[in-house]
């Protein structure tokens, strides 16, 4: 596809856009994989503001001028498939079972290498990964401000980076940050479907038990 952004703010956007009208001819793995970053960009549409009394349509205005765009969405898309990671390990769905995991991650990063002109994704994704897979199991609300910080340092105008986790702390500024709740509002109701769709995939399957 060509890589234009036109009527949208990154070219994940224009990418999902395009490639909708084809989704449902797509084999399973594309399908998994469509649906994968159709809940990356749900991220973008915000329905409530964080503490601070910052109106609604003024986070609005602010979260499409400064992460409405790739470098953010890439952090949101590596931070699902930590969740989609662990979300294998916790149902015991091991890597030989799961080509489908790596096949999307291979695309994600295929993806973001065009979409933001960077050579090393794998790496910053392995970095991501890292990163997260550093916390405990059930340590969502620290996993969750990871995110927002990594998100606030791409900036605008910035890329992603390889990342020491030291540097994302101390939490209590991002825990205070409107986009805390955007976090919170994503993973209440974007992650669910996505979570839905595997289990549906992998009943197919026969990976998991009815």
């Amino acid at each position: 596809m060509t890589l234009s952004k036109k009527g949208a703010h990154s070219h994940l956007q224009a990418w999902i856009r395009e490639e909708q009208e084809l989704a449902t001819t797509l084999s399973m793995k594309d399908r998994v994989f469509y649906l994968f970053l159709r809940t990356i960009t749900a991220f973008d549409a915000p329905q409530q503001t964080g503490e601070g009394g910052l109106r609604l349509e003024n986070f609005r205005d602010m979260f499409r001028r400064h992460y409405d765009k790739d470098p953010q969405l890439f952090e949101v898309g590596c931070y699902l498939l930590f969740v989609l990671r662990r979300w294998h390990e916790e149902h015991h769905i091991t890597s030989a079972q799961s080509d489908l995991m790596e096949f999307v991650q291979y695309n994600y990063a295929r993806l973001f290498n065009k979409f933001l002109s960077i050579p090393n994704t794998q790496e910053i994704i392995d970095n991501r990964m890292a990163i997260y897979g550093s916390l405990t199991p059930g340590n969502e609300t620290v996993c969750d401000l990871y995110l927002v910080q990594l998100i606030r340092r791409s900036g605008p105008k910035g890329k992603p980076r390889v990342m020491d986790a030291s540097i994302l702390e101390p939490l209590v500024a991002a825990a205070k940050h409107p986009l805390s709740r955007q976090v919170d509002s994503f993973r209440e109701h974007a992650v669910p479907p996505l979570m839905k769709g595997m289990e549906n995939v992998y009943h197919g399957l026969g990976f998991l038990d009815t």
